[in-house]
This record gives C-alpha cells, sequence and structure tokens, in this order.
C-alpha cells in the first residue's frame, strides 16, 4: 500500500514537472516567435528602393541665344567641376564609367527626340536611367545645360550661378560623378547640351548581409517544425510515452533558438550601422 501511495506521488510529481517544462519551454518559444516577428517587420529591399528616389534636380538651364564658342570635353568640365567644390573645401567627385554612359544617353536621348528635361518623354526620369546602366545608388542628382560656351570653366560657371544647380555640384555627400557634352541641333540651331550625373554609391554603405537574413529566415521554419512536433508528442510525454524523444526535440529547440537569437542580433547590428551610414 505504501509503495502505491509512493509510485502515485512520484507520477504526480512528474506530471507536474512536465507541465512546468513545457510551460517554461513555450512561454521560451512564442517570447522567441515575438522577437522575430519584430525582425520580420525590418525588411532592408524596401528600404534601399525608397533610397533609390532620392533624386536631386533643377530645371535645366536653357541658354540658346548664348554666343558660339568653342568644342567642350567632359573631362575638362569634370575638373572644372572640382575646382569649384576645392573653392569651399569639398573633396573632389571621382569620374564614374556608368555614370559617363547615364549622362552619354541623356544627351542623345534629348538631341533624337527635341526634348530638354529631366523626364523623357517616354518618363524615363534620373535615378531610373542611371539604374538602368547599372548605377545603384543611395542618392543621385542631375545637373542640364544647353547652348554654347566659349571654354568648360564658363558653362560650369553658369550651372554655379544657378542655385539649384550649384546645390548638386557643392553637394558633400556625392562621391562620384559622370558627364556628357554633346553638340548638335535642337530646335533648328546648332548648340551643345551637357549633363552631370551625381552619384553616392550604394556600395558606401555596408548592406546587412543577405544570406545571414536566409538563414534566419530557416531557422524560424524549423523552430515552427519543432514546436508543432513538441506539441503533438506533450499529450504523450504526460502519460509516460516518448519522454526521451519529447525532451530531446525541447533540447534541440532551445538550442536552436539561441543560435537563431544571436544571429538576429548580429543582423540587426548590421542594420543599424546601414541605418546610421545613411543618415550620414
Amino acid at each position: 500500500m505504501a509503495g502505491k501511495k509512493i509510485l502515485i506521488i512520484l507520477l504526480v510529481v512528474l506530471a507536474f514537472a512536465s507541465f512546468l517544462f513545457k510551460d517554461q519551454i513555450f512561454n521560451l518559444y512564442y517570447s522567441f516567435h515575438s522577437n522575430l516577428a519584430e525582425f520580420q517587420k525590418f525588411d532592408f529591399y524596401p528600404l534601399l528602393e525608397k533610397i533609390k528616389q532620392d533624386i536631386s534636380i533643377s530645371s535645366p538651364l536653357f541658354l540658346p541665344n548664348s554666343s558660339k564658342g568653342s568644342s567642350l570635353a567632359s573631362q575638362r568640365i569634370i575638373e572644372e567641376t572640382n575646382k569649384q567644390r576645392a573653392l569651399f573645401g569639398l573633396p573632389p567627385v571621382s569620374e564614374n564609367a556608368q555614370l559617363d554612359e547615364a549622362a552619354l544617353a541623356k544627351a542623345e536621348d534629348m538631341f533624337k527626340k527635341q526634348y530638354f528635361d529631366h523626364v523623357s518623354p517616354s518618363g524615363l526620369d534620373p535615378g531610373t536611367l542611371v539604374l538602368n546602366h547599372g548605377y545603384d545608388y543611395i542618392l543621385t542628382g542631375e545637373n542640364l545645360i544647353l547652348g554654347n560656351f566659349s571654354s568648360e570653366a564658363e558653362l560650369v560657371q553658369n550651372w554655379m550661378d544657378s542655385p539649384g544647380h550649384r546645390a548638386n555640384i557643392l553637394n558633400e555627400r556625392y562621391s562620384e560623378i559622370g558627364v556628357s557634352a554633346v553638340s548638335g541641333t535642337y530646335q533648328g540651331e546648332k548648340v551643345w547640351i551637357s549633363v552631370q550625373e551625381f552619384g553616392l554609391p550604394l556600395s558606401f554603405c555596408p548592406i546587412p548581409s543577405l544570406s545571414l537574413k536566409q538563414m534566419i529566415e530557416y531557422n524560424q521554419d524549423k523552430l515552427d517544425q519543432i514546436a508543432l512536433l513538441v506539441d503533438q508528442l506533450y499529450s504523450k510525454a504526460r502519460q509516460g510515452s516518448g519522454v526521451e524523444e519529447y525532451n530531446q526535440l525541447v533540447s534541440q529547440y532551445n538550442n536552436l533558438s539561441r543560435e537563431t537569437e544571436q544571429l538576429v542580433r548580429a543582423y540587426n547590428s548590421q542594420a543599424e550601422e546601414f541605418n546610421r551610414c545613411l543618415a550620414r
């Protein structure tokens, strides 16, 4: 009789311990998943798309009655641009081949379609233009000018005399530039069109690791699967069947949740650094 009482007490203690153990693991499960839900709210790809819309433009400078001048060279325009930046204590912008291609395509398209605007008749804006030429950016800007000029210095000075264009030339965040200078006929007049494409490349800021994000998502799915199995085995474990398997699953879940929590912290740290870089 005493043995039966001891057995009953042991079973009650075991059931109570199992109940507490299950509550603890599922509290951990829900606590961890609340953290993951917060993590899922941050997706840096839409953020980058928003950044790509950060475009600086000003009304194009249209000077059709300017005096006939000499031929213009894009390299000299870059040099004159950097001279102006140096006067204000700014670092030079470096020539970028992709931005050069975008600037040339823009000038040629304006002559071909006889328009003079930042947005083409087909709706192509400066941001999409540079993206189409392989330039991923955080910030971009475009300056346009049409007319005839005695020198590259005069051309750049015309931009400097216009507040919006001046702001692009003296923007301290730009690190790269592409320039074109093309001669052609616009509305019956022989003129030059020059285009400046400024940029701060996306590579300037360290992007959060995509592979790390994918590993977190993979682990989250795995945790969901394990939690489902734990729930299914719980009733059996309470009755004394499958206790070892149940405990192994709980241990597996705990280990994976701790590992994933570390990954989430690492990813969030990268994301915070990325956002700080964007705000500079």
